[in-house]
């Protein structure tokens, strides 16, 4: 019985957990991007209150420095962010579903591969039937 159960699932539910996995990737994509609307969102508010950072956002992104002042770059030290800047971290992604489980059911979706199994499954169905099946001695005559 389980085999035949298995030969008649196993495919769909592969391509279930595969389409599942795709979910999962793509929830994880639209979160990672909501965090960096998030993150642009604050950036744009504090904008519009803080001079300092509109100074460190000119001078970082556009090279535009006040007349009166100059940049020393110390190659030795890291690049750091304009206050206000988030960088999100990435959203964890899904494990992906299990390579066995695609292998076989891949050679299942196979035609020939399907019918053999169906029909091993049916053979060993009916030999079980008769094997461990009660005979008519057995279960007494009625009347």
């Amino acid at each position: 019985m389980t085999i035949l159960a298995g030969a008649v699932l196993l495919p769909d539910y592969a391509r279930l957990a595969a389409a599942r996995y795709e979910r999962n990737c793509q929830a994880a994509n639209v979160a990672d991007l909501q965090a960096i609307i998030d993150a642009q969102d604050r950036l744009i508010r504090a904008l519009a209150e803080d001079h300092v950072l509109n100074q460190r956002l000119a001078t970082n992104h556009l090279g535009l420095l006040p007349a009166n002042e100059m940049v020393v770059i110390d190659e030795d030290l890291p690049s750091s962010l304009p206050p206000g800047v988030v960088v999100p971290h990435a959203a964890p992604r899904p494990e992906p579903p299990s390579a066995w489980l695609g292998c076989v059911a891949d050679r299942l979706a196979r035609p020939n591969k399907r019918r053999g199994v169906l029909l091993l499954a049916i053979g060993c169905l009916i030999a079980a039937m008769f094997l461990f099946g009660s005979s008519r001695t057995s279960l007494g005559k009625v009347g």
